[in-house]
């Protein structure tokens, strides 16, 4: 996971292990590659918890209501003595 390569604001692979390049040519081997990509890791805010089904990211008792009912939705209750 990337958050195993992360160590105090900057990218660590000790803990990680990637198989050698197995093509003959010379380019550069994956963990250059990743290496070589700069990050811009500066005025981010800090991570937070969303909830995926509302627009604003905010948790509601009604939104879980409606996400629940949008994936098991129930069939129609029938009325006694209506047909």
């Amino acid at each position: 996971m990337v958050r195993d390569c992360w160590s105090q604001g900057q990218l660590d692979f000790k803990n990680i292990s990637i198989p050698p390049n197995p093509n003959p040519n010379p380019n550069p081997s994956i963990l250059d590659r990743i290496l070589a990509t700069p990050l811009q890791c500066f005025n981010l805010p800090p991570d937070c918890l969303v909830w995926k089904h509302t627009a604003n990211g905010q948790f509601s008792t009604k939104s879980a209501m409606e996400t629940i009912e949008e994936q098991h939705p129930h069939p129609p209750v029938p009325i006694l003595g209506v047909e």
